[in-house]
């Protein structure tokens, strides 16, 4: 719902968790579009709020209207290698759409994404 309410922005942010479960959801500042790049200070504070908790970064999602794939910017801004990147697809026919991706060098792979 947060992809939602923040369209036509892009709604970003990070799951994090004390395992391999995702425990909270950490909610940046909605982008303007899918080429904007997250704020390093945004990105940082919500590292530093996590860590206080006790928590580690298990995934990024980020809402895009155009596109159901990792875009070059969210390559490039991935915060650690071998995180799960979750794409959430924005439509005007009805609910997002999320799938989940492993940015590697040669690309982007999509894996299984489990939502109990």
């Amino acid at each position: 719902m947060h992809c939602l309410r923040e369209s036509p922005l892009e709604a970003f942010g990070y799951l994090s968790g004390s395992s391999k479960t995702a425990e909270a959801m950490d909610k940046a500042q909605s982008l303007k579009d899918e080429f904007a790049p997250p704020d390093p200070a945004e990105t940082f504070r919500l590292r530093r709020e996590m860590k206080e908790r006790g928590h580690k970064l298990l995934a990024v999602f980020r809402a895009h209207r155009l596109t159901n794939r990792p875009t070059r910017i969210d390559a490039e801004s991935l915060p650690e290698p071998g995180l799960a990147h979750i794409v959430v697809t924005l439509s005007q026919e009805g609910m997002p759409a999320a799938k989940a991706y492993r940015i590697e060098p040669g690309g982007a792979r999509q894996i299984n994404l489990e939502i109990e």
